[in-house]
């Protein structure tokens, strides 16, 4: 018995010093420059909506530069078209690491639906700012 209270003791002294651990593998998130946009379909009719290219600053990036928190600037794109009563819409992000990158990607994505009839929106910055995810 007093094998048991002690492996019980051991395991509730390791979690703390687990959940510690990730919390700092969490804050070893580097912080990064990304150049994003935003994309949004609507499911009741051929609207498409596109934000400008957005500069993002100090965002967290984890392995291989993967923006961390990316649906969090998804939902604020679809809470903007929601806000705006604009036709139920999916949203998007797509992010780069440079200016030249982020345009690129932005081509590909008009050119995808470039064959369908689409009426393209364009959002403008002044109207829409995605702001850094706060985690």
């Amino acid at each position: 018995m007093k094998h048991y209270a002690i492996i019980f003791l051991m395991l509730v002294c390791a979690i703390p010093v687990m959940a510690q651990q990730q919390g700092t593998q969490q804050q070893e998130a580097e912080l990064s420059t990304r150049y994003i946009f935003g994309f949004a379909l609507s499911h009741e009719s051929s609207d498409v909506y596109m934000t400008d290219i957005q500069q993002i600053d100090s965002v967290k990036t984890g392995e291989k530069g993967i923006l961390l928190d990316r649906d969090i600037l998804s939902t604020q794109l679809k809470t903007y078209c929601s806000d705006k009563k604009l036709p139920l819409t999916t949203s998007m992000v797509f992010v780069a690491t440079t200016p030249k990158e982020a345009a690129k990607l932005q081509q590909q994505v008009m050119k995808a639906y470039k064959k369908k009839e689409v009426l393209w929106h364009l959002i403008k910055s002044e109207d829409f700012t995605f702001t850094k995810p706060v985690s």
